[in-house]
């Protein structure tokens, strides 16, 4: 009985992940920035990212005398999480609606398959366009790190140390993970809202 009210709102439950990824998304952009712009004491140049995708994460500050001189903090990969949540409820959404039968000819399908491209490539967004793309900017060179600045929403940039101090931002990528997400989230609005005024 559970089970079958669950499957029945798959759209509501969706609607809630999705929510809760872009809040746990913001927050966990803040967090990197906060820590990667820590400081104040001499020896202090920029921060590095340790991103583990579906795991735990890592901040450290880094240091003249070490690349990884103290992880300042930790936290799992909680949007990954409920973005792979929403891809599996659209799955199971697309299989019981039999919208997996599109025509091709008119190029039209259902709601449940537009909301499983977008999810998966919110997912995509946010792995590479957004985690990878601050590792690999933040660590950049071996023995000093960065900042990362958010320009809430369009885009994220990362400042590096050059000579020993923060340089201008040099690495820019475009938020598209916060955007897909707001995509997400007004087709699942829309889709319940549908369906109860039908």
């Amino acid at each position: 009985m559970l089970i079958e009210k669950l499957t029945k709102n798959l759209s509501v439950i969706s609607l809630v992940l999705v929510a809760l990824s872009i809040v746990s998304y913001m927050g966990t952009l803040d967090a990197i920035v906060f820590w990667t712009n820590w400081g104040g004491q001499v020896g202090e140049i920029g921060g590095v990212l340790d991103y583990r995708v579906f795991g735990q994460s890592v901040v450290y500050h880094v240091t003249k005398d070490n690349a990884k001189g103290e992880a300042l903090f930790s936290f799992f990969d909680v949007t990954a999480y409920l973005l792979a949540a929403v891809i599996v409820l659209s799955s199971i959404a697309l299989y019981r609606r039999g919208e997996y039968r599109f025509d091709m000819d008119e190029f039209k399908f259902g709601g449940a398959v537009w909301n499983l491209i977008v999810a998966s490539f919110s997912i995509l967004a946010y792995i590479f366009g957004t985690m990878i793309f601050i590792e690999r900017s933040l660590n950049y060179a071996s023995s000093i790190g960065g900042s990362v600045y958010y320009q809430f929403p369009f885009a994220i940039r990362v400042t590096h140390v050059y000579q020993w101090r923060l340089d201008s931002p040099n690495w820019m990528d475009f938020d598209f993970a916060l955007w897909l997400q707001i995509i997400l989230i007004i087709s699942l609005a829309y889709a319940i809202s549908t369906r109860r005024t039908n």
